[in-house]
């Protein structure tokens, strides 16, 4: 592991990805969205001048004057740009993105920042539980051409849908824990926990780890899903 260069540690998998990815097909023009891990200046620098890709990156406490630039921008003055709601899990998620330019230090500094978000999610439960709101910033190299605020709000739902399917796969299906390591095996375990995920997502399951425990004791069960 090495370090970024404000000195804190840099996570080198990253750009070993990106260039595996590359090798594939071009990563030009595409967006990347990334976890709060690799929200770092050498990350952004990589996406943006390496490859002339986009970036939307999560801000979290790991960059703490990042995260202070962002959380002390006056908010309240900012209108709210795009709302976006959806329902499932018994719950009801309703999405408030607000964007604005960078300005000062932060547009300086920060490889390639062409706008700073704060979204604003508001979680309302059907079985009368107290709403949840959580505040999440954001920081990304498109600009208001090319990352308008519902095409923003978009990408990030669906970046939360795929970390939400790699919950599942670790905690309900044990998968990080798995041992196997050895030639194309992990990768054939990966694709029937995902057969396995689809089939109960099929079957109106919302409840993955109840279904599959259900399932696991009625293994009959999952004919009946797939008819």
């Amino acid at each position: 592991m090495g370090t970024s260069p404000c000195g804190r540690p840099y996570i080198p998998r990253l750009p070993v990805l990106l260039e595996e990815l590359d090798g594939h097909r071009s990563l030009k023009g595409r967006i990347f969205t990334i976890d709060a891990l690799h929200t770092q200046t050498k990350s952004a620098q990589l996406i943006c001048d390496t490859y002339q890709a986009h970036y939307l990156m999560t801000i979290k406490g790991n960059q703490p004057g990042l995260y202070s630039q962002a959380e002390s921008h006056p908010w309240d003055q900012v209108p709210v740009c795009d709302v976006q709601e959806d329902t499932s899990h018994g719950r009801m998620v309703r999405r408030e993105l607000k964007i604005v330019t960078p300005t000062g230090a932060l547009a300086s500094t920060w490889p390639g920042a062409k706008q700073i978000g704060q979204l604003t999610r508001t979680a309302i439960r059907t079985k009368g539980k107290e709403p949840t709101v959580e505040v999440v910033y954001l920081i990304t190299s498109l600009n208001a051409y090319q990352g308008p605020a519902k095409r923003i709000n978009e990408i990030i739902r669906g970046h939360w849908a795929i970390e939400a399917l790699h919950y599942v796969r670790d905690v309900t299906f044990g998968e990080d824990g798995n041992g196997i390591r050895i030639g194309n095996t992990p990768r054939i375990l990966a694709s029937f926990t995902n057969a396995a995920i689809t089939a109960l997502r099929l079957a109106g399951k919302t409840n993955i780890a109840e279904a599959a425990r259900a399932n696991h004791a009625d293994p009959e069960l999952i004919r009946g899903y797939l008819k």
